[in-house]
């Protein structure tokens, strides 16, 4: 058999490679950067990276995402999206500063939606709207808003958290007010304040060194210390003593049922009583064969400074108590209650 019967191995082309030429490429410690000294050093395809993100992500989101576009004095009537020659896109807003016209009104913000311009109210976009304080006050005194912009955001309407003042001028029949509040006889608690005749009003009130001037009127009742005034009237009422045998009973069958209200006395030699309160309940008593229900008779007397004592008698076995101490009523003519407390009795002792 022939093998290459027309051709001999010296005949044989020799093997080219299809590989091009090209000049070796080195790459730093990390393998990411050519550095063959070729231009576009250091880049990839010719670009740093920061500038293809920039120009292709973030540029690009920065263009669509809505956002304060600045100031304008001229109207867009016709609805052309186009504000100082830039192009609005849907979201983006912009702050008025021109003449009044059909919707543009100054000093308000506008936002561009597919079907035109809308207007956006303070009460609602307040954070949008500090956007364009800047504009609004370029070329103002430092720390001044222009006119219309404070007559509008800040005392016609203003969504304040935190307010720091040296001084809050209110003026005609300016007030400050808590929310809701309805005068100190409203059932909303709260406090106003205002200025056209000063009054101050709430429904709670805590002071600390108060000096008052002028005339003072106190309508409700006064505890301080040791005076205690009310509107309350107390009858004329001669002296009484009970002893320390006599019971509750007796007291109630003298004073009648109800609260009363008394000029002063004193209990077991406990200065300071202010009233009486005498009242009924029931009491259980047990039985051989059957319990029952037996009327109780019931006197609490009232002591400045020191809560209330009460004593008690049923018609009972163990029941039957007496008051204990002596119960002096001091008589008096009756009228409003004016009551002063531990006054002294030591002549060595001056008041006043």
């Amino acid at each position: 058999m022939k093998i290459y019967s027309t051709t001999t191995i010296d005949d044989i082309p020799e093997r080219q490679s299809r590989i091009r030429d090209a000049a070796p490429r080195v790459y730093d410690a990390m393998g990411r950067m050519p550095i063959d000294g070729e231009p576009g050093q250091g880049l990839l395809n010719g670009q740093a990276a920061n500038v293809i993100i920039n120009e292709t992500v973030t540029g690009k989101i920065a263009e669509t995402t809505p956002r304060y576009r600045g100031i304008t004095n001229i109207p867009d009537l016709d609805n052309t999206g186009i504000i100082n020659s830039q192009e609005m896109n849907l979201g983006d807003f912009i702050m008025y500063n021109g003449e009044p016209e059909g919707i543009w009104i100054p000093n308000k913000m506008y936002e561009w939606v597919r079907d035109g311009w809308r207007f956006l109210s303070i009460e609602e976009n307040r954070w949008r709207y500090l956007d364009g304080v800047n504009d609004l006050t370029d070329g103002a005194i430092d720390g001044v808003f222009g006119n219309a912009f404070i007559n509008t955001l800040i005392t016609k309407t203003a969504i304040i958290e935190k307010l720091f003042a040296e001084l809050i001028v209110m003026s005609g029949n300016g007030v400050i007010q808590s929310e809701g509040f309805q005068g100190a006889g409203g059932e909303v608690n709260g406090f106003s304040l205002t200025a056209r005749n000063g009054a101050l009003e709430a429904v709670n009130a805590i002071f600390r060194n108060i000096t008052i001037l002028g005339h003072s009127q106190f309508n409700g009742d006064i505890t301080s210390g040791a005076l205690i005034s009310n509107n309350q009237d107390v009858p004329d009422f001669p002296p009484k003593t009970f002893n320390a045998g006599q019971t509750a009973l007796d007291v109630f069958n003298y004073l009648g049922e109800g609260l009363h209200p008394i000029t002063s006395g004193s209990f077991g030699g406990q200065d300071g009583i202010i009233a009486i309160r005498c009242y009924m309940d029931s009491v259980y008593i047990s039985g051989v064969q059957f319990g029952s229900w037996i009327p109780r008779y019931n006197i609490e007397i009232r002591i400045i400074d020191a809560g209330y004592i009460t004593r008690s008698w049923a018609d009972a076995s163990g029941h039957r108590n007496t008051l204990g101490s002596i119960l002096t009523l001091n008589g008096g003519r009756g009228g409003k209650t004016f009551i002063l407390t531990g006054i002294p009795s030591n002549p060595n002792v001056g008041v006043g």
